[in-house]
Parts: C-alpha cells; sequence; structure tokens
C-alpha cells in the first residue's frame, strides 16, 4: 500500500519527506532517541526514507542526524564555557572522545581548536 493512500495529508515527494524527517531529527538531537525510533512514526520504511535522503541531499538520515548534533556542539563551544564531555553527554556521544573525533572529521579541527578560536576573537575585541 502507498504511503500517501494510507495518510493522504502526508507529503507527497522526496523532498516533502526528507524535510519533514530533517525536523524531525534537527528537533530531537538532545533526546536520546534512536533515530528508527524516532522515523518510525512516518508512514514509509527506514530503507525508503533512506533512499530519499540520498536521493535529496546526498547522505543517510543518520549521517544527518550526526550533522546536527555536531553543530549544535559548534555552537555549545562557541556560545557557552560548558566542558565539551558534559557537552558530549548532552548530545548523546558515547564519551568526548568520539564527540572529538566526530567533530574532527566533519569540522576538520577538534572542539578544543574551535573554543580556542572563538576565545581569540573574543580577546581581539
Amino acid at each position: 500500500v502507498d504511503a500517501l493512500a494510507r495518510h493522504p495529508a502526508a507529503p507527497a515527494t522526496a523532498e516533502d519527506w526528507v524535510r519533514m524527517a530533517c525536523r524531525r531529527i534537527a528537533a530531537t538531537i538532545y533526546t536520546g532517541r534512536s533515530l528508527e525510533l524516532l522515523l518510525s512514526t512516518l508512514p514509509l520504511s527506514y530503507r525508503q526514507l533512506s533512499r530519499h535522503f540520498h536521493e535529496v541531499i546526498g547522505i543517510t538520515p543518520k549521517q544527518f542526524q550526526l550533522r546536527c548534533r555536531i553543530d549544535e556542539a559548534a555552537r555549545l563551544l562557541t556560545t557557552t564555557r560548558m566542558p565539551v564531555t558534559d557537552i558530549a553527554q548532552e548530545l548523546g556521544f558515547a564519551s568526548s572522545q568520539h564527540l572529538s573525533m566526530q567533530f574532527t572529521l566533519l569540522r576538520g579541527m577538534p572542539p578544543s581548536a574551535l573554543r580556542a578560536q572563538c576565545r581569540r576573537l573574543d580577546d581581539g575585541r
């Protein structure tokens, strides 16, 4: 049965599905819920949704969730004095080392370097 037939008000295009899923993912980065559980409320399979993600934005839902968490970590690093360990815990990373590794892969620098860079900018004002 087609997802739209089950839910007439459901999104009509791959872009609509991805947009809806992205909003849900971004809004729940602090909940610690598994991605599969979070997206299970949508009337299409995780596999279908993954195909839509690849088609529309070129990454998986899991990669999108990781980017959202890293973006939030960067925001917290630059706007708060929270320790990296606390940020990692708040955002559901297994450890501060795991956050640091993922952060470095996506941002090209470790969290400590971003924080130091922001402090230098603040000191220069």
